[in-house]
């Protein structure tokens, strides 16, 4: 006993206490004899368990090592996005909590995270770790760098480095949107005498995501206000507008009308690819003054 084999009689050998069946310690765990006498009367010791498990106790029956797997789990606890939704113009953010193992529990060399993403039109979607922190549990997308109209899938992933069978996933929705343009337009809603020019400017018309793969385009419309009609110069003509896109509408001088005059109203169509916008403004022709 103690680590010996032997009668006593003919002398006592140190038995490798490793060497033994069953094999005393957990599958792939080191063991390492203890020489007899030590006064353990165990003669091994085992190794840690391996990661991704933890150490709880021996087999009451057997003696053998027990090692119990570990498990680890992720969510996604805050984001920017608003009832699904981010805005092109804005950066967003998506972040994860990790519960980590139990300290018990075996890990050298910690944990590994990443964030990748699919598109709903199948289109690749490309996740740059320094700009996006894709290897974080924070995930950082840039403004404009999402393609608007279009619904992403994110999936966060963490696993222990040395085991990565221990690990946990999950996945977040939401649609990218572009913000609305706003039409602006000075020089609108005046009153002007027949022989007065009409000046209307929509060039400080906004776009808050300051896309830059499309030009604004302004297409203007004119009709007289009560009866709907074309829009009449002061000589008696049709208004003709544009063919091309204008931000600017100048010198234009529309007929009155005896008594209270005539009023028109013009509508600006305004876009940036596949974004509209419409507004519409009244510029009011005073009646010619008779001669006294």
């Amino acid at each position: 006993g103690g680590g010996y084999a032997g009668n006593g009689d003919d002398g006592c050998v140190d038995v490798d206490g490793c060497a033994v069946s069953p094999f005393p310690c957990f599958e792939g765990v080191e063991c390492v004899d203890v020489p007899a006498g030590d006064g353990t009367g165990v003669g091994h010791t085992c190794g840690a368990c391996p990661a991704g498990y933890k150490d709880v106790g021996v087999n009451a029956s057997s003696g053998v090592q027990l090692c119990a797997p570990c498990d680890m789990s992720v969510s996604i606890v805050a984001s920017t996005a608003l009832s699904g939704a981010v805005r092109r113009s804005q950066d967003t953010r998506v972040i994860a909590d990790v519960r980590r193992m139990d300290p018990a529990c075996t890990s050298v060399g910690g944990y590994e995270f990443k964030w990748s993403a699919a598109r709903s039109d199948g289109t690749e979607v490309v996740l740059d770790p320094d700009a996006t922190k894709s290897r974080t549990p924070m995930l950082w997308l840039p403004k404009k760098s999402l393609p608007p109209d279009v619904t992403y899938t994110f999936r966060f992933e963490g696993w222990v480095a040395d085991n990565p069978s221990v690990s946990d996933s999950t996945e977040f929705d939401f649609i990218v949107r572009a913000a609305p343009l706003e039409a602006v337009v000075t020089g609108g809603d005046v009153v002007v005498a027949e022989s007065a020019p009409v000046v209307l400017d929509a060039a400080s018309s906004l776009d808050p995501d300051q896309e830059t793969d499309f030009d604004w385009k302004f297409e203007w419309r004119c009709h007289e206000a009560v009866s709907l009609g074309a829009c009449v110069n002061v000589d008696g003509s049709n208004l003709q507008l544009p063919r091309t896109s204008s931000a600017r509408l100048s010198d234009v001088r529309l007929k009155g009308a005896p008594g209270a005059g005539k009023s028109y109203e013009f509508t600006l169509l305004a876009s940036k690819g596949a974004r509209r916008t419409a507004m519409s403004l009244l510029s009011h022709t005073s009646s010619p003054r008779r001669p006294t």
